[in-house]
């Protein structure tokens, strides 16, 4: 049962302000997408090409979608079984959050770096196993990413590609589902949402011993099938989705404590991103692919307001 519940909420990623930008472009409020896609998961806008990139847990794919809302897919691996999860705008690339096998005793793990250009693939893999990689950030050269089976996260060199196990904390310890997206704070801390039960998890990057949990207050984050999913950053605030969720988490002392103001979402939300300062979220249907309920076609890219 973890297999498969590990899968109900996973990764997703926004775009990095170290990505570049370009004119703005007209993004439309709906981007309906083709039943190809596969059940997407992980979303990111690129400012440097003006694209959203999505992955995909049916099949591990990556798509480009342009602001017209044209799809175009990116080849990532050959071989069956891949999930491509949190997707991360990060200067010339997109990175990628990459599981098969995900929730078993020998699921691996790679980061993939997707030149946005040539669309040339680097995998890094990460060094255990079992690993379920699930969402990542970027810090001064580094790629942190979460680890959904695990109270892990990994560090990827990305001077390198060289993969460690950064951090097992009994605090990121999963319930009974773990660790989802992942941003850091201007004070230099690490914020992880943990899908079930519904919290935020603090890591310092300079001591992060120092691992706990944020005192929360205002609204839940969140019960099965809505928990802690894909966050980015709007404004000063942190922005989650969690299925059927979207959730403001302020706070005024660096995300020690913070305060949570929730409302009603588009049903299926998986992940999220800022586009020119829009929030836009992702409608991947994943719930249903878990539970083999049915599924609201289609896949879309929608606009969102944060409460």
């Amino acid at each position: 049962m973890s297999g498969l519940l590990w899968l109900a909420l996973l990764g997703c990623g926004g775009a990095d302000p170290d990505s570049g930008g370009a004119d703005e472009v007209e993004l439309l409020e709906v981007y309906d997408l083709a039943d190809e896609v596969g059940f997407p998961e992980g979303l990111a806008w690129h400012p440097g090409v003006q694209a959203f990139f999505i992955g995909s847990i049916e099949h591990g794919g990556l798509t480009r979608v342009d602001p017209d809302g044209a799809e175009h897919p990116i080849e990532t691996v050959e071989e069956d079984g891949w999930m491509s999860l949190g997707v991360r705008a990060h200067e010339a690339e997109v990175l990628v959050c990459a599981v098969r096998g995900a929730g078993t005793d020998t699921s691996r793990s790679e980061l993939w770096r997707v030149d946005v250009e040539s669309e040339a693939v680097v995998r890094v893999p990460l060094q255990t196993s079992p690993a379920d990689c699930n969402d990542l950030v970027v810090v001064d050269g580094s790629a942190y990413l979460t680890d959904r089976e695990s109270g892990r996260i990994h560090r990827v060199d990305l001077a390198t590609n060289t993969s460690e196990i950064w951090l097992e904390s009994e605090a990121l310890k999963p319930g009974l589902i773990g660790n989802n997206g992942i941003v850091v704070t201007e004070g230099g801390a690490l914020v992880v949402g943990q899908y079930s039960p519904a919290r935020l998890v603090r890591v310092p990057l300079d001591a992060p011993e120092e691992a706990e949990a944020v005192e929360l207050s205002g609204d839940s984050l969140g019960t099965l099938p809505n928990g802690p999913d894909g966050v980015v950053w709007h404004g000063d605030d942190l922005v989650f989705v969690a299925n059927d969720v979207l959730a403001t988490v302020s706070s005024s002392d660096d995300f020690r404590s913070a305060d949570v103001r929730s409302d009603d979402a588009p049903v299926g939300l998986a992940a999220i991103t800022e586009a020119q300062g829009q929030l836009f979220g992702l409608k991947g249907e994943v719930v249903p692919f878990v539970l083999g309920t049915t599924v609201d076609l289609p896949f879309q890219i929608l606009a969102v307001e944060a409460p």
